[in-house]
């Protein structure tokens, strides 16, 4: 089954049903990217079929095995603060 998102366009290759970047967040992807030892990159923790692999990670607290500096980044907020 495809799945068209809202505005977004769709990638031109038919058997994708992945949008397209239009290429915000690629800061928040691009520092993420350099996960700081005993946390997951942003990268992981959006993409499914990467964080159901991890036993330890809850699925509806994902944002917490971010770093504090990527968090911070994405949240304009402390970790403490955001709780």
């Amino acid at each position: 089954m495809r799945v068209r998102f809202a505005a977004q366009p769709m990638d031109s290759d038919a058997s994708s049903s992945r949008p397209l970047d239009s290429g915000a967040g690629l800061a928040y992807q691009h520092s993420a990217e350099q996960a700081e030892p005993g946390y997951f990159t942003l990268a992981q923790l959006t993409d499914f079929r990467i964080w159901r692999r991890f036993p330890s990670v809850i699925a509806t607290e994902r944002e917490t095995y971010l770093s504090p500096r990527v968090f911070k980044e994405l949240f304009s907020m402390p970790k403490e603060e955001f709780a």
